[in-house]
């Protein structure tokens, strides 16, 4: 059987700022177009999306935090030079960024360089200024190398999608104000916890759930244990269980705290905000998950055990839980790439702290349940993977 083609994918991103110009790098000691100016970027890595590479390399080359919802698709080009290997080149746009640049890696820059991306300096790598002219011309997308101009096939704006491909591509309907939607951790085709929320609000991006004292759900039965008895050991175990896949689940009754839930902000965490029903404080929490994925009945993610707790008024932080997580990376349930996207989450969610941003930025601290909203329930086949 013939394996499937696998191409190599790099993304670059456009730092723009107020005056229009972009920050270029100057190649130095990497043996590849050195004395060259090229965009910040980097090669796609397994199991990372490209946002989250963006992220990664931008970070780690120049220091600044991009925050993937403030990050604009401008440009893809499928490129192939002479024998090379052909490969993907997405690019992006940022106009907010926390930080100021800075060369960090001076072993491969020799200096950061501002300039106009309509009139790119002669010593722009020759790849990066084509993709510069195309984006310039407001053209999402451009061929490289291959002998043909794309652009006198047919327009730029010309897609055909095949008509078995239109519904699933259409946008997902958002949930109605109200409704009862569920939330499932699901991991290897196996749901881990499963609970019934209401809907704040939804516009088909970013949702917004509650759920309160009483609402009935399912949870690995150590750390039910766990939570009622104080057994570290159950803790543990229930660790142990998830990346094992073994363990039972049992039936909780969520207890004393009304938790408001914001969906969509950052595809690697959702942001909490924790309200207990007695005289303790409120707080905040950032929950890292992997990517949520829309069902028929909810929401579908898997939660990676990793936690950033914060005040109500977003002035002192905390990490909660980095043993749990280390835990799951040393039984292989975190790859070194997903690891990576991690870490650069973790990064965006302290500047989405210290900024005070989303709801943070909000006084949430009367906000409660509507007397006419009765419990949510699960909805039927909650625990049936193949409810989606």
């Amino acid at each position: 059987m013939t394996s499937r083609y696998r191409t190599i994918v790099v993304v670059h991103v456009l730092l723009r700022r107020a005056d229009g110009q972009v920050l270029f790098l100057e190649r130095a000691g990497t043996g590849v177009a050195d004395g060259q100016l090229c965009l910040p970027g980097g090669h796609l890595e397994d199991e990372e999306s490209v946002i989250a590479a963006v992220i990664w390399e931008t970070a780690e080359e120049i220091g600044v935090v991009l925050n993937a919802t403030d990050l604009e698709f401008v440009h893809v080009v499928h490129r192939r030079y002479g024998h090379d290997d052909p490969r993907l080149g997405f690019f992006f746009l940022a106009t907010l960024w926390d930080g100021q640049p800075v060369n960090r890696e001076p072993h491969k820059c020799a200096q950061l360089i501002w300039a106009d991306p309509a009139s790119p300096p002669a010593n722009t790598i020759a790849y990066t200024a084509a993709a510069l002219a195309q984006i310039s011309r407001s053209r999402p997308f451009s061929l490289e190398g291959w002998g043909v101009d794309f652009h006198r096939q047919q327009p730029a704006d010309v897609v055909h999608v095949p008509a078995r491909d239109r519904e699933r591509r259409s946008p997902m309907i958002p949930f109605a104000e109200g409704a009862t939607v569920t939330r499932r951790d699901v991991l290897d085709g196996r749901v881990w916890t499963a609970a019934p929320h209401r809907v704040l609000s939804d516009d088909g991006t970013r949702l917004v759930l509650a759920t309160w004292p009483g609402t009935i759900g399912y949870t690995p039965a150590n750390w039910i244990r766990w939570f009622t008895d104080g057994d570290e050991s159950a803790r543990k175990q229930a660790v142990t269980d998830l990346a094992g896949g073994g363990g039972e689940l049992g039936r909780w009754i969520w207890q004393d705290t009304i938790v408001v839930t914001w969906v969509g902000l950052d595809p690697d965490f959702n942001v909490q905000l924790y309200q207990p029903t007695d005289d303790r404080p409120a707080h905040w929490k950032i929950n890292f998950e992997r990517p949520v994925t829309r069902t028929a009945i909810g929401i579908d993610t898997c939660d990676l055990l990793l936690d950033l707790i914060t005040d109500p008024a977003s002035t002192t932080w905390r990490w909660k839980d980095e043993d749990e997580y280390d835990e799951i990376r040393r039984h292989g349930l975190v790859s070194d790439a997903e690891d990576r996207r991690v870490q650069a989450a973790r990064l965006r969610a302290v500047a989405f702290v210290e900024a005070g941003q989303g709801p943070l930025a909000e006084d949430w601290s009367t906000w409660r349940v509507p007397d006419d909203w009765p419990l949510p329930q699960l909805s039927p086949g909650a625990l049936d993977t193949g409810t989606r």
